[in-house]
């Protein structure tokens, strides 16, 4: 992103159990990683606060399934946005389609 200053998009797809819940929070933790040098600062404080609102998302919309003991029953949208520097500096998530079966 720093590089080419450009947008950067992760679209994840795939069969079910395929592993893309855990990928996209391997991907966030890495980004979030990365985009904090400044411990105390906004964008660090950001990073904390990211997986605590992941937990709270994941209590109501994960299930135990037959092929899945933490199964995810909903989509994610999240929007991480970074300064030119590559600091965090605002967080968009939005949960949708959560399955109620």
């Amino acid at each position: 992103m720093r590089r080419t200053t450009q947008d950067q998009s992760l679209i994840l797809s795939g069969e079910t159990g395929s592993g893309k819940s855990e990928t996209r929070h391997l991907a966030i933790k890495t980004l979030l990683e990365l985009s904090v040098s400044n411990p105390g600062k906004k964008g660090s404080k950001l990073a904390t606060q990211v997986p605590a609102a992941e937990f709270v998302i994941k209590s109501f919309g994960n299930a135990h399934t037959l092929f899945n003991p933490n199964a995810s029953r909903f989509g994610m949208y999240t929007e991480l946005q970074f300064t030119d520097k590559g600091h965090l500096c605002g967080i968009n998530s939005l949960d949708y389609y959560l399955e109620r079966n």
